[in-house]
């Protein structure tokens, strides 16, 4: 029963990271074969809506091919709205501590889930205002970092995955390097909301990019979770 709920936990990791279309990370000898590594999440609301924020650097253009190519950063802004209440369009405007405008566009009504999605292609601080114009109405949202005190990185994140994969990814490491792409992703848990939050540290093999070899490390911890070998 346990490790039906693991692997469980697991696939519904991988799908919302497709659905969401997508964190400072690892150094080293794994640099090149990061496709994305995002360590930011930052969330925000009001009476009308929550706003949640992921980022870091990725590839682009973004593909779960086992290649790795050239990466930039991105900042993902998700609005829900937490009534039934029928948005025909929202539009999102990033400011800076002064209150100026930095950035804004249109959101996307996102194609899965009851939310509205825009994307930058760059990183913004960790606490970040950003203002909804939805109809004749606006409000301005300040969001906050959830990472906390003691919360291991993605640096170490990577390494735990690495020890904890070893022998699964062993056929995948000539010279102890990577063949393939590796995410990694600092997340939430995708089952409940409980302010539970993970690491999601997967390797894509160059010769079956098609298969993945995942875990999922507790971040407070560093504990692992569950496994995907």
């Amino acid at each position: 029963m346990k490790k039906t709920l693991k692997t469980i936990l697991l696939c519904c990791i991988a799908l919302i990271a497709v659905m969401t279309l997508g964190g400072c990370g690892g150094k080293g000898k794994y640099d090149d074969s990061i496709s994305e590594m995002r360590d930011q999440f930052l969330k925000g609301e009001n009476q009308r809506f929550t706003v949640t924020l992921i980022g870091g650097y990725r590839e682009t253009p973004f593909e779960i091919d086992g290649v790795s190519g050239e990466k930039g950063e991105y900042s993902l802004i998700s609005v829900t709205p937490k009534s039934a209440t029928a948005y025909s369009a929202i539009k999102v405007i990033l400011l800076d501590e002064e209150g100026k405008q930095e950035a804004e566009g249109e959101a996307l009504k996102h194609p899965y889930k009851e939310c509205f999605y825009f994307e930058i292609m760059s990183r913004v601080p960790d606490k970040q205002t950003v203002r909804l114009v939805y109809g004749d109405s606006q409000a301005d949202i300040e969001l906050t970092s959830v990472r906390g005190e003691g919360e291991i990185d993605g640096a170490a994140a990577l390494d735990i995955a690495l020890k904890a994969l070893s022998d699964s990814l062993a056929p995948y490491r000539p010279k102890d390097k990577f063949s393939g792409e590796i995410y990694v992703r600092y997340i939430e848990n995708p089952l409940k909301s409980d302010g539970k939050y993970y690491w999601y540290v997967a390797f894509v093999p160059a010769a079956q990019p098609d298969t993945s070899v995942a875990a999922l490390l507790d971040a407070s911890t560093g504990a692992v979770m569950a496994t995907r070998k």
